[in-house]
């Protein structure tokens, strides 16, 4: 038996997704901050943007009581969300393309948006290994070493 989609069509998914995102637009977070002139200490009130996220847009619909959760459609779960396929990958690519040009505009914490995204840090190593050009670039205790190694060659000869 199947039951009845909280949201019925992609089409009114999108359009709830484009809701969210105006509502994003037209809500930043506030942040209160002081600032020092010459007529003293000045509150300031900055405006940050709120971050488009697949997770913001969940709770947005949940305070709205539209539905509380949005897994199955992202999931297509038991082939039962086929028509949401397409939307929600839309949906999914918007959500990533927003937060990594927010972060490379650094709008955005770059190393909280990575992790968000689950990008892997790239950590570059370098192994370099110095030898001696000649026997003259050896310490004392390399030449005893290379002069033991010689005179055991001769030796079994």
């Amino acid at each position: 038996m199947s039951y009845p989609k909280k949201i019925e069509t992609p089409e009114k998914m999108y359009s709830l997704w484009q809701e969210f995102k105006q509502w994003c637009a037209d809500n930043p977070y506030t942040k209160n901050d002081f600032k020092t002139s010459r007529e003293g200490v000045v509150e300031v009130v900055m405006k940050q943007q709120r971050p488009v996220t697949v997770a913001g847009f969940e709770g947005w619909l949940s305070e709205r009581n539209i539905i509380s959760h949005i897994g199955d459609y992202m999931a297509n779960t038991n082939n039962f969300y086929n028509d949401f396929v397409e939307v929600m990958q839309r949906i999914k690519s918007e959500n990533k393309a927003g937060l990594l040009s927010g972060a490379l505009a650094h709008v955005y914490n770059p190393n909280l948006t990575s992790a968000y995204l689950r990008i892997p840090k790239v950590v570059e190593t370098k192994n370099t290994i110095e030898t001696p050009s000649t026997v003259t670039d050896l310490n004392p205790e390399q030449l005893e070493a290379l002069k033991g190694i010689i005179d055991d060659k001769f030796n079994q000869q």
